[in-house]
């Protein structure tokens, strides 16, 4: 996908692994544990695993997500989005293979979701908007030559509730409407990717895509999962960090069905799946510069102009990485009364947001169940 949120990098904890050369692969091995990585969706991902039996994963999730990007990438032409992107009114969906069709519907039955819990802050019908503003598969660079009324225009096409999925057949309620799926792809392909190692029999590991995170059991060190949240500042190392989160699992291999648990803070089980995805938009490394004014990757669906506010970065906890994916993004059109408000109102969700402050100076607001996460 072509967002590169690159503000979260997860802890593989690398000293414990020593590395191990096979081709262009990068696999390493201490006891049981395994790393590897590779590119997709714009970018990278990198897993490290326990397997007692030694397998190498590089062939299947390469393939898995490649299955992903011909259904969700907006710059592979013939992906199923981008025909929908050009199709009329109607696209069949059930002419499409069957895993194209089912990661597709995913993404847009969560997108609905996350569209209303986010009162159409997140949206990705506002395809259009973007490749206005320079950051779809157009080049950059509009700023100078701003048309009111051309985006006042491209707002009629706006809105996932003028969508309708009758059956198979998905309807567009204006002529021209387009979908991006860029804001939720990676924190699906992250999910998918888990499933696949939990369908495996695998109960620890830990998954990242292009600073998208899930994790379940332990790490090599036998100690929860660490991850850090960067510090959102124009130039600043991957490995700087504002906070930094243990993701405390438990796993079973009925995981992908939802019966993971989260550990509370007295070691209690409970909740209906484990808050193990983690995902953080913000502006400081998405944006361009013309005519001394700043253009931010993070476009208001509602007015349809590139939104600036005191919200630097917005990481969420949840459930699903997809699901923290879009509500990150959320936060960022929003703002941060707003996300803050709809994260308390939403069950086994959590944030960070980090803003500045009145004084000038960089603030950070924490959720109310977040401490439990904090690695002190």
């Amino acid at each position: 996908m072509h967002r590169l949120y690159y503000l979260l990098s997860a802890l593989f904890l690398a000293s414990c692994l020593s590395p191990a050369s096979k081709g262009d692969e990068e696999v390493t091995l201490t006891t049981d544990f395994y790393k590897i990585s590779g590119p997709t969706m714009g970018t990278t991902y990198h897993i490290t695993y326990e397997d007692s039996l030694g397998r190498n994963l590089q062939a299947q999730v390469d393939s898995l997500l490649l299955e992903v990007n011909l259904s969700l990438s907006t710059y592979i032409d013939s992906s199923l989005i981008s025909r929908f992107n050009k199709a009329g009114q109607a696209f069949d969906l059930s002419a499409e293979p069957e895993p194209l069709r089912r990661h597709f519907l995913n993404n847009y039955l969560l997108s609905q979701k996350v569209y209303a819990w986010s009162q159409g802050f997140f949206d990705p019908t506002v395809m259009p908007l973007v490749n206005y503003w320079g950051f779809g598969y157009t080049p950059k660079g509009k700023g100078e030559q701003v048309d009111s009324a051309l985006v006042d225009s491209l707002r009629s096409l706006v809105g996932m509730d003028k969508l309708n999925l009758d059956g198979a057949l998905l309807k567009k309620g204006v002529a021209g409407m387009q979908l991006d799926f860029s804001a939720v792809a990676k924190g699906y392909g992250v999910d998918v990717t888990g499933d696949l190692l939990t369908s495996l029999g695998l109960c620890n590991w830990l998954v990242e895509i292009g600073g998208e995170v899930a994790a379940s059991g332990h790490s090599p060190r036998g100690t929860p999962w660490v991850v850090g949240i960067n510090k959102p500042e124009e130039g600043a190392s991957p490995l700087d960090f504002e906070l930094r989160l243990r993701m405390d699992t438990l796993c079973g291999l009925l995981w992908p069905a939802g019966k993971m648990k989260p550990i509370g803070p007295q070691g209690e089980v409970g909740g209906a799946r484990a808050m193990r995805g983690l995902a953080t938009s913000g502006n400081y490394r998405n944006f361009y510069e013309e005519g001394g004014e700043k253009f931010v990757h993070t476009i208001d669906p509602h007015s349809g102009y590139t939104r600036r506010s005191a919200l630097l970065s917005a990481s969420i906890l949840a459930p699903t990485c997809a699901e923290a994916d879009a509500l990150a993004t959320a936060c960022m059109a929003m703002g941060k009364e707003d996300a803050l408000k709809m994260v308390e109102r939403l069950k086994n969700v959590e944030a960070c947001l980090i803003f500045v402050g009145p004084s000038g100076k960089r603030e950070m607001g924490l959720s109310h169940g977040l401490g439990t996460f904090v690695e002190r």
